[in-house]
């Protein structure tokens, strides 16, 4: 057996995601790219407080446990399609990292090692992300989630979240866009009672499905972006609100509230949460989205603003992952 010294060991009744998720992070921080299913497993049975009465028991016990995680790995690579790094060798117990990756896939290991920083039950703080490079997570994350708007929508997508990149004021961000959109018409400053230098209204990215004619149609979409583990408190439903107070026209067509996370959201909830935030799009979406966004732009889609930042997100998990391992051998 490998010890697999940067992650510690889920306990033995983990839900199949998180074990997925260490078998995907053992495999992403291994030098040679793979990982053994029976690892996780080996190393589960190890921390086991006692031996079992009935060995027979702990056989089958460890058959369904290693059905249940290949059931989930399964699932992600059909939901993520093309976006997903990962791929189980033909003999089921081999899980193998892609060794060049697409856009899609490199949001994906961006997302997963996202959703388990700054604290999780399996990744020790030896080796999460620094706090400089959680910094610069945050703001990879805006990228992430822009993209992952246009590929939503199919549509332009606007990186409106501060700090923006042109140091603009959010009304002449909100102009900027309005002026392709063209579905209403903002004030020409500030609504009385609102500061005149609001940072985004809670607002991080606005995107919209496009229409041949370039009338109203199916409306707008605007996010909210939340890589923290406070994003439950991150719905954008009452900011959309107050947002129409920008309006000297109300747009015709609707806006479409969305909240964009690098978490993974257990399936008994998404109900719940899609009434409270609106479109989620979470782990298992947002990187199959985002993947949409080169192809988008070579077809003619413009703008997908922050599409030319794509290189830091790979320059990140790299230097990430140098990190660990050079701890490791330290």
């Amino acid at each position: 057996m490998t010890a697999v010294p940067f992650l510690s060991v889920p306990e033995a009744d983990a839900q199949p995601r998180t074990q997925a998720d260490w078998l995907e992070l053992a495999a992403y921080f291994s030098p040679s790219g793979t990982v053994l299913l029976v690892e996780l497993l080996d190393q589960e049975d190890l921390d086991r407080d006692q031996e079992p009465d009935d060995f027979g028991d702990l056989d089958q016990q460890i058959e369904d446990i290693n059905s249940q995680i290949l059931a989930e790995i399964d699932r992600r690579r059909h939901d993520l399609g093309e976006a997903y790094p990962f791929e189980v060798a033909d003999d089921g117990r081999t899980l193998r990292l892609a060794e060049q990756w697409n856009v899609g896939q490199a949001i994906y290991l961006f997302c997963l090692i996202l959703s388990h920083a700054p604290q999780s039950e399996l990744v020790p703080r030896s080796s999460a992300p620094s706090e400089d490079q959680l910094r610069e997570a945050r703001d990879l994350f805006q990228v992430c989630s822009t993209l992952a708007a246009a590929g939503k929508t199919l549509g332009p997508a606007f990186s409106v979240g501060w700090p923006r990149v042109d140091d603009s004021q959010f009304l002449a961000k909100v102009q900027e866009v309005w002026a392709i959109y063209g579905d209403g018409i903002l004030h020409d400053a500030p609504p009385p009672g609102f500061p005149a230098r609001l940072k985004d209204e809670e607002i991080d990215v606005i995107s919209f499905w496009p229409e041949r004619d370039g009338l109203p149609g199916h409306g707008y979409l605007a996010g909210q972006v939340a890589s923290g583990i406070n994003w439950r408190t991150k719905s954008i439903l009452p900011a959309l609100n107050r947002f129409k107070l920008w309006f000297r026209v109300q747009p015709a067509a609707p806006a479409h509230g969305a909240i964009f996370i690098p978490f993974p959201i257990p399936d008994d909830s998404m109900s719940r949460d899609t009434l409270y935030f609106g479109y989620v799009a979470h782990r298992s979406r947002l990187p199959e989205l985002a993947g949409r966004a080169p192809g988008l732009s070579q077809g003619g889609v413009a703008p997908i603003e922050r599409l030319g930042e794509i290189g830091r997100i790979y320059d990140w998990l790299a230097q990430h992952r140098q990190r660990v391992l050079e701890g490791i051998k330290s």
